[in-house]
């Protein structure tokens, strides 16, 4: 069964108590997770390239740090 993180709490630490739980997914398929948690991928045994787009996403009220503006 999964569990949420407690606030403070180590995520590797608390990655010791959970189970990996496979994702079918098939070509085209978009799977969204939470950045800290415990995550990667097999082997692709195909002939194709594997694709990967990674997006961060923040509330709008995310503070900007002036060097990155």
């Amino acid at each position: 069964m999964a569990r949420g993180l407690v606030s403070g709490e180590d995520p590797r630490e608390a990655a010791r108590a959970l189970e990996a739980v496979p994702v079918a997914a098939g070509a085209g398929d978009l799977i969204i997770w939470r950045h800290d948690l415990p995550h990667g991928s097999n082997r692709n045994h195909t002939h194709y390239p594997r694709a990967a787009q990674y997006i961060h996403m923040y509330p709008p009220d995310f503070p900007i740090n002036p060097v990155w503006a």
